[in-house]
């Protein structure tokens, strides 16, 4: 139905919303905890901070694509499941357009 890729479609524009956030805010995050540290002076907190980030970015990278391939299929499944009802719409308007001219 066409309410399914609508639904689809709003899903995905609004988990792309919540991506850009976290793609625009995070890598600032990450940066300013760097510098802030930097300037404690701590090296080993700067170097553990940096195998933290390392793991939440890659985390963070594997999870968005699964996310973006997962929302990629719903969308084209919404898409077949809509295909297939048009063409069953317009087998019935054939065979009733049939049945008007007997």
């Amino acid at each position: 139905m066409i309410t399914n890729l609508a639904k689809a479609t709003k899903r995905a524009a609004q988990g792309a919303k919540y991506w850009s956030y976290a793609a625009w805010t995070l890598p600032f995050v990450a940066l300013s905890l760097i510098v802030f540290e930097h300037f404690i002076g701590s090296e080993t907190l700067i170097q553990k901070t940096m195998v933290g980030i390392t793991v939440t970015f890659f985390s963070f990278s594997v999870y968005w694509w699964w996310w973006a391939l997962n929302r990629v299929v719903e969308i084209i499944t919404a898409m077949k499941n809509n295909e297939d009802k048009f063409e069953e719409i317009l087998s019935e308007i054939k065979s009733t357009r049939e049945e008007l001219k007997k």
